[in-house]
C-alpha cells in the first residue's frame, strides 16, 4: 500500500500498475515541494519573484499529484476510477457489468456499466501505448488480473467480460 498522499482515498487500494512516468513525476513533485520550502522565507522577506513562484507552485504540486493518482482503486464498498482529470466513485452494488470495448476507436478499454444505464471508462487499456498519456496500457495478464480482482467484489448479477482472443 502506497502513501495516502498518492491515493484518491485514504483507505483505497490500487489495482492497476502505477503510471509509467511515475518516477519522474515523484521526483518533480518532491522537487517542487523543496522549492516551496525555499521560496516561503524568501517571499516573506519581500522577494517579488519568490512570491510569484509561490502562487504557481500549488498548481504544479496538484497536477503532479493528480498524475500519480491515475488508476483503478477499490475500498471496501466502492470502485474508484481516476483518469488524472476526475475521480469517479462507484458503489459496487451499482455495477451491472464490466465491458471491454474501444474508447477511442481502437484501444480496448475496461468500462464500468451501471444499473441505471450510465457507462464510465476506466483508465485501464488493453495492450499498446495509448494516445492519452494518462491512460494505463495493461498487458493481457494484467487486464485479466484486474478483472478477476474486481469480480471478487462485485454483486452476483454483474456480468464480467471474457478477454478477447489475440
Amino acid at each position: 500500500m502506497g502513501l495516502a498522499l498518492f491515493t484518491p482515498h485514504k483507505n483505497s487500494r490500487r489495482l492497476t500498475p502505477h503510471p509509467p512516468e511515475r518516477a519522474w513525476t515523484l521526483a518533480a513533485f518532491w522537487g517542487v515541494t523543496a522549492m516551496t520550502v525555499y521560496a516561503v522565507p524568501a517571499a516573506v522577506n519581500g522577494s517579488f519573484v519568490m512570491a510569484c513562484m509561490l502562487v504557481s507552485l500549488p498548481v504544479l504540486l496538484g497536477s503532479f499529484r493528480r498524475t500519480l493518482w491515475v488508476g483503478v482503486f477499490v475500498t471496501d464498498l466502492t470502485l474508484l476510477l481516476h483518469d488524472g482529470r476526475r475521480l469517479r466513485t462507484i458503489a459496487f452494488e451499482q455495477v451491472a457489468a464490466l465491458t471491454l470495448r474501444p474508447a477511442d476507436g481502437y484501444h480496448q478499454t475496461l468500462w464500468v456499466d451501471l444499473i441505471d444505464g450510465s457507462r464510465y471508462p476506466s483508465p485501464a487499456r488493453l495492450g499498446g501505448a495509448a494516445d492519452d498519456p494518462l491512460a494505463l496500457a495493461l498487458s493481457r495478464d494484467q487486464m485479466s488480473t484486474l478483472i478477476a480482482m474486481l469480480s471478487l467484489r462485485l454483486p452476483q448479477h454483474t456480468k464480467v467480460p471474457p478477454l478477447p482472443l489475440p
